[in-house]
């Protein structure tokens, strides 16, 4: 793709249709990443996050619906491929790290034959030489005696060594671009200390592309490079990291950044009241104004676009 974008999602639109009413859980979201960069899409939960990158994936079932917008994974439009064209990519070229590991993996089966199976799918290897890759992988992504760790099932590890499992999944087939669903939701701080230290060194030995998909600034702040905080659907605020988290230009970003706990005290915003998952104000307006101190009748009115207000870096804000 032009100017090395492995990844562009063009006025993506993502609706939801329950009880005959309509919630635009995407609502016009576009984004790019560029080779071998971390994209990260910070929000508070319920916001859509989760949605986009199973849009990405076009993996969106009813009540849901994609019903506009472009997904250009290296060039190909993504809503536009047929089923069987779609599963080549997906898996061996784009693949998905979910939230919770223990769900991506079967139960019934060790862990060994899982990786062996998922290796074999995408190369024309031996049964040999695929255990050996799989004991390989094991080993990057920090399983100790991953071979005789072969021989277990899924519930025989921890959360967070499930989920190492399934980045070496993720990573089995050399992709271009992995999306990581929020995978240290629901893991300690500690054990999310690990999670992202294997992924930071993943990037950089294998370059591979990544959407990281978060409720945490604490994650994004460590791992992306650059940052894109999401409300309702929308892209509030975009740009380089360090720009971003340096001069947060929007009312959503800095509330977020001001509701990260403190080890000087009490956190000053807790963002009470953003229950956007049943939010069913949709304004022609900005979709903050309700819950933004600065708002004035034109928010209520007329959505802003986003505008420049640094090198790289855009806010949707009217102020």
């Amino acid at each position: 793709m032009d100017n090395g974008l492995i990844l562009e999602v063009k006025n993506l639109r993502t609706y939801f249709t329950t009880e005959g009413k309509i919630k635009k859980v995407v609502d016009g979201l576009s984004l790019s990443i560029k080779k071998g960069k971390v994209m990260g899409l910070v929000g508070v939960s319920g916001t859509g996050k989760s949605v986009i990158g199973m849009s990405i994936l076009n993996l969106i079932s009813k009540p849901g619906q994609i019903v506009g917008g472009e997904v250009l994974f290296k060039g190909k439009d993504l809503l536009k491929l047929h089923e069987r064209d779609l599963q080549r990519i997906r898996g061996s070229d784009l693949t998905l790290v979910s939230q919770d590991p223990y769900t991506s993996m079967d139960p019934l089966y060790t862990v060994g034959n899982q990786l062996v199976e998922v290796i074999r799918a995408h190369e024309a290897v031996s049964k040999k030489e695929a255990k050996e890759k799989a004991i390989e992988l094991l080993t990057i992504v920090g399983i100790p005696d991953p071979e005789r760790r072969m021989l277990n099932f899924p519930h025989q590890f921890s959360g967070g060594m499930q989920q190492r499992i399934v980045i070496a999944m993720a990573i089995a087939s050399n992709p271009s671009l992995i999306i990581l669903d929020d995978p240290t939701r629901s893991l300690d701080v500690t054990i999310q200390a690990q999670i992202l230290s294997v992924l930071s060194q993943l990037q950089l030995r294998i370059n591979t592309t990544m959407l990281l998909i978060s409720a945490s600034v604490q994650v994004v702040a460590q791992f992306a490079d650059d940052v894109m905080a999401i409300f309702r659907g929308r892209c509030m605020e975009v740009g380089p990291k360090q720009s971003v988290f340096k001069a947060p230009c929007h009312p959503y970003t800095r509330s977020l950044f001001e509701a990260v706990p403190s080890i000087e005290g009490e956190r000053v915003n807790r963002l009470k009241g953003l229950d956007v998952l049943h939010e069913e104000n949709y304004a022609e307006g900005c979709v903050f104004y309700t819950y933004c101190n600065r708002a004035q009748e034109k928010c209520v009115e007329v959505s802003p676009d986003l505008v420049q207000v640094g090198e790289n870096h855009f806010c949707a804000c009217h102020f």
